[in-house]
């Protein structure tokens, strides 16, 4: 039986990219008893007690009757590939290179890169060479020795430099419309131990309802509306009470079609955690959902940016969807991809510029992989000539981050605001 070693880590914890190089690395291999579990009985009773367990366990069933919404066309992301360029120094420890040297000097060289296990013509004997250059004490622009906290194992350490410097770097190609890109709304599934039919067809029919409804103007517009004299007294009376539900609460999810220029309708998010009941892609981090509420709030009011705007934004998951940005790791040192929370496109009703614009609403504890994503968002955006067909393209990265004490060379990079996103003044 195989076990998530964390909540929707579908991989083994090794192999994962999804968790932060320090957390893996704590856990080492002492995950490896957890993620797969042999369950032995001797008596057919409770080979039957178990068996009937894990079915609880693997009972799941599909939500459906998401739709997607056409607000803007085209909806473009950026399509990547391989450049010639790849990673030039490698950071090692002085605990982790007087190891790693001890342990080449203990082998035949022979020897040491035919069990190496690396999968190319020189069996990593370039990156030998490499690292007896600097045991040499010769000046190497390869090899960088910095610090002394321990993160390789010897053994598997000429591995992990080989791959270092012979994976190509990705950069950006082109953009192209979305398609596929995005696909997660497809693949919600309901799971949990009190699971039943009963819930199934509930939480079915509340999507398909929500889909169904048709948008109409907020209470706020109605009400300002009727302040205006636009519309008579019956008349916001009869419009509040045709309003279309949209949005409901069930089972500690609230399912909602409030934000009409998202991706897809309705979206799914969590209230709060019930072990009983889980809706995987659900959108449960509390960072998100507050950004989400501020961006509700902030479109109720009657002067918001995004009305000189055709727009549409989506939610982003990791393990699911195709759009991220590729940046350097400095902790684990190797290529990895961001995939912020959520990417908005816009196109000014009046000039035509066009926008794509990525928010990550987290906080900036994990400073130093902030600041390494931040940096790959450079490398691949800013100061380019950037164009899908004669159509100009602008791409905006933003932390949405309320928190006052911000690092500095976060500055313009971060804001705290919605209406900071479009470079509106706020007040």
């Amino acid at each position: 039986m195989r076990i998530e070693p964390f909540k929707d880590v579908r991989k083994r914890l090794k192999a994962s990219d999804k968790l932060e190089y320090n957390t893996k690395d704590s856990l080492g291999d002492g995950s490896l008893g957890v993620e797969s579990v042999f369950i032995m009985a001797t008596e057919n009773e409770a080979i039957e007690w178990i068996l009937k367990g894990l079915e609880g366990f693997r009972f799941q069933s599909k939500l459906t009757g998401f739709k997607r919404n056409k607000t803007l066309e085209p909806l473009l992301v950026p399509s990547y590939k391989n450049s010639h360029k790849s990673n030039k120094t490698f950071v090692i420890s002085h605990y982790d290179f007087e190891r790693l040297s001890k342990y080449i000097e203990s082998y035949d060289e022979d020897i040491l890169l035919v069990s190496s296990g690396i999968n190319r013509a020189d069996l990593g004997f370039s990156t030998l060479q490499k690292i007896q250059q600097k045991m040499r004490d010769e000046a190497s622009v390869s090899l960088e020795i910095k610090g002394n906290m321990p993160k390789l194992k010897p053994q598997n350490a000429l591995h992990s430099m080989d791959r270092f410097f012979h994976t190509p770097l990705l950069e950006l190609e082109k953009f192209v419309p979305c398609e596929d890109s995005i696909t997660h709304f497809k693949d919600f599934m309901l799971s949990g131990d009190g699971l039943s039919e009963a819930i199934i067809k509930e939480m079915n029919k509340a999507v398909k309802e929500l889909t169904q409804s048709k948008q109409t103007k907020s209470i706020d517009e109605l009400k300002k509306e009727f302040e205006k004299g636009k519309i008579s007294l019956d008349e916001y009376t009869e419009q509040i009470q045709a309003k279309p539900t949209q949005r409901v609460e069930k089972h500690s999810y609230v399912i909602t079609a409030e934000l009409a220029k998202h991706y897809y309708s309705p979206m799914v998010l969590e209230s709060y955690k019930d072990s009983a009941i889980h809706i995987n892609y659900a959108i449960s981090e509390r960072s998100e959902i507050e950004f989400l509420e501020d961006l509700q709030k902030y479109l109720q009011d009657s002067k918001n940016a995004f009305k000189d705007y055709e727009w549409c934004f989506s939610k982003i998951v990791e393990t699911k969807d195709s759009i991220f940005i590729p940046y350097f790791d400095t902790q684990s040192q190797e290529q990895r991809k961001f995939y912020p929370d959520f990417i908005f496109w816009l196109k000014h009703k009046q000039s035509g510029d066009y926008k794509i614009i990525f928010v990550d609403p987290k906080g900036l504890s994990f400073e130093a992989n902030a600041r390494d994503k931040l940096q790959g968002f450079k490398e691949v955006f800013c100061n380019k000539t950037l164009d899908f067909q004669g159509l100009d393209i602008e791409v905006d990265l933003y932390y949405y981050n309320k928190e006052s004490n911000v690092p500095k060379d976060f500055s313009g990079y971060v804001v705290s605001r919605v209406c900071d996103i479009l470079k509106k003044n706020c007040d």
